[in-house]
C-alpha cells in the first residue's frame, strides 16, 4: 500500500473547526486574528500539501524554513519568482550544514539514546513524505526540530526527577492522560506517546493538544496522518468532552480547540505541558488555565512547564512562575542555557498540582 505524502484536507471538517472558531464570544489578539487570515488563505489555495515547507503555514510551531529577504539577490534575480527561488535555495543551502552537526553537539544533554532512536525510527518516512524542511539526522535518519525540542524536554525532565530526590519516578508521570496546552502541530504528544510505548506504560490513555484555531485543526490532520486509527474526535464544542473514550490497548490522540477550554470537565489529566506560550499571554489567561488544569486533574497530576530567558515585561517567565508557584507546588527546575545547540534557553519547572 502506497503511502500517502500529504496531510489530508477535509473540508467538513475544516468548516467544523472554522464554526468553532466563529461561535466564541472571546477573540483573540488582532496579532493572531490576522494570522489566521494568513493560514485560511495558505489552506484554501494548497490545502494542507505544504504542511512541511510553507512557512506561514506552520509559523511559530512547525518545522518548515523561513526565507530570509535578501537585498543582494533580490537586486540581482529582480523578478519575485527568480529571487524567492534563490532565497530559499539559500536557506535550504545554510540550513543544510547545520542539521547534519546539530545532533552530535545535541548529545551533550541526550541521555536516553533507546528513546531517540524510536523517534528517529518511527518518523523517519513520514519526514521524508511530508517534505519537512527543518529537521536533523540521527543515524541516518530524519528527526524534525520540534521533535528534537521534545528531547530536550524530556532530558530536563529527568534531571529534575533525580536533582531533587523526587519520589515520582517517569512512569508516574506519563502512566495517565496528557495534555500538552499550546501543543502546536502535536509533536510533543507524538513524543509522548512514542515514549509511553517503549516503557509499556499508557493503556487506554488519551494524549490531547490544545490549541487555537487553525493550529488546532493542521493538529487533526497531521496526528490523523501519523495514526489513522489513534484519533478521536475532536473537542470543538461545550460537551463533546462527555464523548466516550476508548479504553482498549495502547493509548490515543486528540485535539482540543483552545474556545473551549473552560468548560472541560473530568478530563483526568496525569501529565500538563507548556513550552513558551504561558509566558506569551496576559496574566489572566494563565490564571484561566490554572482554574482548567486544577478542573480536569487526576488524583495525582502534574505540570511540566518550559519558560525561555526573557528580560522584557511583556513575555516575562517570572510573571508565570509567580502565578504558578502560588497555585501548585514546585517539585524541581531545571535550566538549559547552551546556545551551541540551537535551544532558546531558559528553564524546565515541574509542579505538582
Amino acid at each position: 500500500m502506497q503511502i500517502s505524502k500529504k496531510l489530508k484536507y477535509d473540508e467538513k471538517l475544516f468548516k467544523l473547526f472554522l464554526d468553532s472558531y466563529y461561535s466564541i464570544q472571546y477573540k483573540p489578539s488582532q496579532y493572531w486574528e490576522s494570522y489566521v487570515d494568513q493560514i485560511i488563505a495558505v489552506i484554501k489555495k494548497d490545502h494542507l500539501n505544504q504542511f512541511g515547507s510553507d512557512y506561514v503555514l506552520t509559523k511559530g510551531f512547525g518545522d518548515a524554513i523561513k526565507y530570509t529577504p535578501n537585498k543582494k539577490l533580490r537586486k540581482i534575480f529582480p523578478i519575485p519568482f527568480l529571487y524567492k527561488f534563490a532565497e530559499k535555495k539559500l536557506a535550504l543551502h545554510r540550513y543544510g550544514k547545520a542539521k547534519k552537526i546539530i545532533f552530535s553537539k545535541a548529545k551533550k544533554f541526550i541521555t536516553d539514546e533507546k528513546l531517540v532512536n524510536e523517534i528517529s525510527d518511527s518518523l523517519d518516512s513520514s519526514t521524508r513524505n511530508l517534505g519537512i524542511e527543518r529537521y536533523v539526522y540521527v543515524h541516518n535518519k530524519m528527526i524534525p526540530w520540534r521533535y528534537i525540542m521534545f528531547i530536550l524536554y524530556y532530558e530536563l525532565l529527568l534531571k529534575i526527577l533525580k536533582n531533587n530526590n523526587i519520589k515520582y519516578d517517569i512512569k508516574s508521570l506519563i502512566n495517565g492522560n496528557f495534555m500538552d496546552i499550546g501543543g502546536g502541530y502535536g509533536s510533543v504528544a507524538d513524543g509522548i506517546y512514542i515514549l509511553k510505548a517503549m516503557l509499556g506504560t499508557g493503556k487506554g490513555t488519551v494524549n490531547q493538544v490544545l490549541d487555537q484555531f487553525p493550529v488546532s485543526f493542521i493538529a487533526n490532520q497531521y496526528l490523523s496522518y501519523r495514526y489513522p486509527n489513534k484519533i478521536i474526535s475532536p473537542i470543538l464544542k461545550s460537551d463533546d468532552y462527555k464523548k466516550n473514550k476508548p479504553k482498549d490497548e495502547g493509548s490515543f490522540f486528540q485535539v482540543i480547540q483552545s474556545n473551549v477550554s473552560n468548560k472541560l470537565k473530568n478530563q483526568n489529566i496525569t501529565l500538563y505541558f507548556n513550552s513558551n506560550s504561558f509566558q506569551e499571554m496576559d496574566s489572566t489567561q494563565v490564571k484561566n488555565y490554572v482554574k482548567m488544569m486544577k478542573t480536569n486533574k487526576a488524583a495525582l497530576s502534574f505540570l511540566a512547564c518550559y519558560l525561555y530567558d526573557s528580560n522584557k515585561n511583556n513575555n516575562s517567565p517570572q510573571k508565570v512562575v509567580n502565578i504558578l508557584s502560588s497555585e501548585f507546588h514546585l517539585l524541581g527546575s531545571e535550566k538549559y542555557q547552551n546556545k551551541e545547540e540551537g535551544f532558546v534557553p531558559g528553564s524546565l519547572y515541574l509542579y505538582k498540582i
